[in-house]
């Protein structure tokens, strides 16, 4: 068994990182540093594979993320910072998926949005909130699509507008509340739940999360990539939320091996 202590060098001559090699393979404890010398990333590796607890840092040097890792997977709970040190998401890996509850904070700590997972898509009840505080979304979704009731409130938290999904489509009758009455606001045709995707159909078995792949370091600009989004799966936008301005949560696929965004 052959052991050597290894560094690595930016371009511009600054230590990048330093740990152990064994017979080969990282082994221990890796330090990434960013160009100015404060550190990037502590990470722990087995066999070549990252392995145990890998903190991430700002170049502030304020912890930006901590995450576990067995053989070269994420797994169990994972925590995300913004900047000023604040939580900004909590929740659980399971095999590298995102799984059970994951909870979202503005950066004083106020609630941002609650999202359930199973299988790495959403699943089941969500709800989103503004920096104010009030609710301003919540229903569920269902293999990674909206799916069942919706409700949409105005910025100062008063319902504004109800309908429902299926299969990530709008489904039903749509209500606007006005004054205290609920009126009609828009007719949907029922179709099947049915998603389509450029020249193919996407099927619940086609869903593939397309989490972003950590390098051996963490990436050198404050954005970090490891933490969940919900977006929506659609290609066209429904008109109700031009209407109401509001982003719902969506998740990144693979489809025939290339990333689309919805």
């Amino acid at each position: 068994m052959s052991q050597e202590l290894v560094k690595e060098y930016y371009s511009s001559g600054e230590l990048k990182a330093a740990g152990r090699i064994t017979d080969g393979k990282k082994e221990g404890e890796w330090i990434y540093y960013y160009t100015s010398g404060t550190t990037n990333s502590m990470e722990n590796y087995k066999q070549g594979k990252l392995h145990g607890r890998v903190t991430y840092f700002y170049p502030t040097k304020t912890v930006q993320a901590r995450e576990q890792w067995l053989e070269g997977t994420m797994q169990d709970s994972a925590w995300y910072f913004h900047p000023n040190g604040k939580l900004k998401s909590k929740g659980v890996f399971n095999h590298g998926q995102y799984d059970g509850v994951w909870r979202h904070f503005f950066d004083d700590d106020k609630p941002e949005r609650v999202v359930n997972y199973q299988n790495g898509l959403p699943e089941g009840a969500t709800q989103v909130y503004n920096e104010r505080g009030f609710l301003i979304q919540e229903g569920s979704y269902h293999v990674g699509a909206e799916d069942g009731e919706w409700k949409f409130y105005t910025d100062d938290g008063k319902l504004k507008w109800v309908g429902s999904y299926r299969g990530g489509k709008p489904s039903g009758v749509w209500y606007e509340i006005k004054n205290g009455r609920q009126k009609v606001f828009l007719h949907t045709q029922e179709e099947p739940p049915v998603l389509l995707v450029g020249e193919g159909v996407l099927h619940p078995e086609d869903h593939v999360v397309d989490r972003h792949k950590i390098k051996s370091h963490a990436p050198a600009s404050d954005e970090f990539v490891g933490e969940p989004r919900v977006e929506r799966l659609r290609l066209e936008v429904f008109v109700v939320w031009k209407i109401l301005c509001v982003t719902p949560v969506g998740v990144r696929f693979k489809i025939n091996g290339k990333r689309k965004i919805f």
